[in-house]
């Protein structure tokens, strides 16, 4: 979905409250709904930062700005929630 987004023609992509881990691998983990709201589970990405950078990298995109988001979640490995505001280069489309 991705790199369908990033074909398009645009100067600029964000990227917020999206969970990264510093491990080379995406990982796809399975999301518990605390009972007490609801009883129910989901699938959830955890996303390898290296990985997703050097994708916008290729697609040419470079980080203008990144930011911790404000989201806090325990999982299987370490992550952080994190926020991106990306810019093409110049020519790069």
């Amino acid at each position: 979905m991705l790199n369908k987004l990033l074909d398009l023609p645009c100067d600029y992509v964000i990227i917020d409250r999206t969970p990264f881990s510093d491990t080379e691998n995406d990982r796809l983990c399975v999301q518990v709904v605390p009972e007490s709201i609801y009883i129910a589970s989901f699938p959830s990405w955890i996303f390898s930062r290296d990985c997703v950078l050097k994708n916008l990298q290729e697609h040419g995109f470079e980080v203008v700005v990144e930011f911790e988001g404000f989201d806090t979640v325990t999982g299987p490995i370490p992550l952080s929630h994190k926020g991106l505001i990306l810019e093409r280069k110049k020519g790069s489309l």
